[in-house]
């Protein structure tokens, strides 16, 4: 579909498995005049200074994030302003969530969040065109490119000394390559991590400069059966057989286990998958989508 504007170059609305609606379409009766990407609220920490004047503040997180899109409503090869506005009802069901693509710049990919509705006006005091303003709210008031990023890690044998002594006894393949992964958002993003069985016992172990190494770690005796996969999401701290929510094995984690692997921006990580028992499928991905301010 044609644009009527070279800007925004992006901005669409979509509901996850629902209708999906491009703004900058000139086939729909939206015509977009502001998009306000806002910033988001702060979310104060904050204790009085007991011996003096002031405060100690510990303030670092964000709250939730305003965005707005004004513009106006004319009839189209859609229909009539009464037609637009039915296109855009769905996405003004504050029970929606919904997935807003932009990319105000041409040469920027785009980028997502997931919001919304908060508020709509849309006076009708004009016999061809109504402006229209619709407000939505950001639970997560980051951004998130809307690619996937995805680094793959391949277990394999620990380089190490060679002797000329065979032992009587089979070991179960070992150790891992080190895959070097880099977020170039704007924020520390926490990655979803995927490892592919055959494996026993796996651990995942990210490191990276003057950072004590953080691990996922399982139980000895835990395994991951050829064909399978444990999902851990290291946002939401869950640890799920096959990704299924009603299938947790959070339990099998072991208590080696150091803290949860996060990206921060601009810096090169490293990332081992290590376990026994591996055969053909073994792996593990790490999948993130870089976080910005706008």
């Amino acid at each position: 579909m044609a644009d009527y504007c070279a800007s925004p170059a992006v901005l669409t609305l979509a509901i996850p498995g629902g209708p999906t609606v491009d703004l900058m379409s000139d086939q729909q009766g939206f015509r977009v005049s502001e998009v306000d990407l806002g910033y988001p609220e702060i979310r104060e920490d904050m204790d009085l200074r007991p011996a003096g004047h002031g405060t100690i503040d510990f303030t670092r997180l964000f709250g939730a994030r305003a965005v707005t899109i004004n513009g106006f409503l004319i009839s189209s090869p859609a229909g009539s302003r009464q037609a637009a506005w039915h296109v855009l009802a769905p996405f003004l069901d504050p029970g929606a969530r919904v997935t807003l693509t932009y990319a105000i710049d041409a040469d920027v990919s785009p980028r997502t969040m997931t919001v919304r509705a908060a508020q709509v006006a849309g006076p009708i005091d004009d016999p061809y065109m109504s402006d229209l303003s619709m407000g939505f709210k950001a639970a997560d008031p980051l951004a998130y490119d809307a690619t996937v990023q995805l680094g793959v890690v391949y277990p394999g044998s620990a380089p190490g000394r060679a002797y000329n002594w065979t032992p009587n006894r089979a070991y179960p393949a070992g150790g891992a390559t080190i895959a070097t992964l880099t977020s170039h958002g704007d924020f520390p993003v926490y990655p979803l991590l995927r490892l592919y069985g055959p494996a026993t016992g796996p651990t995942v172990t990210e490191t990276l400069p003057g950072v004590p190494a953080r691990q996922i770690a399982f139980q000895a005796g835990f395994v991951i059966s050829a064909g399978t996969w444990v999902e851990v999401d290291c946002r939401a701290r869950t640890v799920l057989l096959n990704g299924d929510r009603t299938n947790s094995v959070y339990g099998n984690l072991a208590p080696s286990s150091a803290g949860w692997p996060v990206l921060p921006p601009g810096v090169a990580t490293n990332w081992a998958y290590q376990a026994t028992g591996l055969g053909t499928g073994s792996q593990l991905q790490v999948s993130w989508s870089d976080a910005f301010l706008i």
